[in-house]
This record gives structure tokens, sequence and C-alpha cells, in this order.
């Protein structure tokens, strides 16, 4: 009994001299004190490298006075944005459908589309001339293969063809825009 009561003695002084180094609370504020210093530079570096198109995207005050020494409108700023967005009155065409060149009956294009036009006198002059504008249309969309008009490049080039045929049609007035409401190809 003696002896045991000697071994209980010394287990406790063995523990004592050698203490633990670290443990899972080092390991936690070593790791989350990695994860600060990462997320720090992190941030710093994309701030320095996304400085400039910052900036872009801020847009600088407008002056309070140009050049000549008068200031604007408050209203000006807004009239010159609103003019830049205005849409024209709009003439909607019924959808036409025609077969496609070198297709031989075996592929169509269905198209619906309206024109955005620069002045109303215009709309009056379109339906007058309808007949000869659906002709035009007709004739310059059968002439197209599909290969034409299957990508977006090729849909943009038949709205500026078509857009210049139309406007060489016109007198009183002209076509701004041309929208594809509808655009199906079989």
């Amino acid at each position: 009994m003696a002896k045991a009561k000697i071994e209980k003695e010394q287990e406790p002084a063995a523990t004592e001299a050698s203490p633990k180094k670290g443990g899972k609370l080092g390991i936690i504020l070593l790791a989350a004190g990695v994860g600060v210093v990462l997320l720090l530079g992190g941030a710093g570096i994309s701030y320095f490298l996304l400085k400039g198109q910052i900036a872009a995207m801020v847009k600088p005050a407008p002056p309070a006075a140009e050049a000549g020494g008068e200031a604007k409108a408050p209203g000006a700023a807004e009239g010159e944005k609103k003019a830049e967005t205005f849409i024209g009155s709009l003439f909607e065409l019924e959808p036409m459908v025609v077969n496609l060149e070198q297709s031989k009956g075996k592929r169509y294009l269905k198209v619906k589309m309206s024109f955005e036009l620069n002045k109303e006198a215009v709309q009056e002059e379109i339906k007058a001339r309808l007949p000869q504008l659906r002709d035009a249309i007709l004739l310059m969309l059968s002439s197209k293969s599909f290969q034409d008009v299957s990508t977006v490049e090729g849909k943009l080039a038949l709205r500026d063809a078509l857009l210049t045929r139309i406007n060489g049609l016109l007198t009183t007035g002209f076509i701004k825009r041309i929208y594809f409401e509808e655009f199906v190809v079989q």
C-alpha cells in the first residue's frame, strides 16, 4: 500500500513537470488569425486591381456652371437624357412567312416586325404604300438562305438591309429602327 501511495504522488508531479503545449484553443486562434490576414490581403489586392473600374462606374458630379458662366437649368440634363431614350411612334406590320432561298420549300422564315418612325406623318405614308413596302420586304427575305439568317450577325445585317431598302421608298420621313418581334426559322 505504501508503494501505491508513492506512485499516486509521483503521477501528478510528472504531469506538472511537462505542461501541454498549444492545445485546441491555440490551434483555433492560429487558424482565425491566418484567416483574417488572408481576408484582408484579398480585399486589399482586389481594391487596387479594380480601382480604375470602380472610378469609371462612379459618374462625376455635373459642373455648376458651363464655360460661358451660365448655370444649366435643373431639368436640362434630364431633357437631354429623355431625348436620347425617346422611342418614336411605332408601326406594327402583320407577320410574314416566306420560303428561304435554296431550301426547295423545306425551310421557311416567319417574321413579325415593327418600325420606329421619326415622325407621325410617316405612318400615313406607310399605310398608303403598304403593298409596295411588303413586296420589297418579302423579296428581300426570300432572297436569304438559312445560313444568312441563322446567326445574330445575319439578323443584324438583314435588319440594316431592310432599313436601307424601306427608307429608300419613303419620302415624308424615315424609319429610325426596325424591331423584330418574332423571328422563326423552321
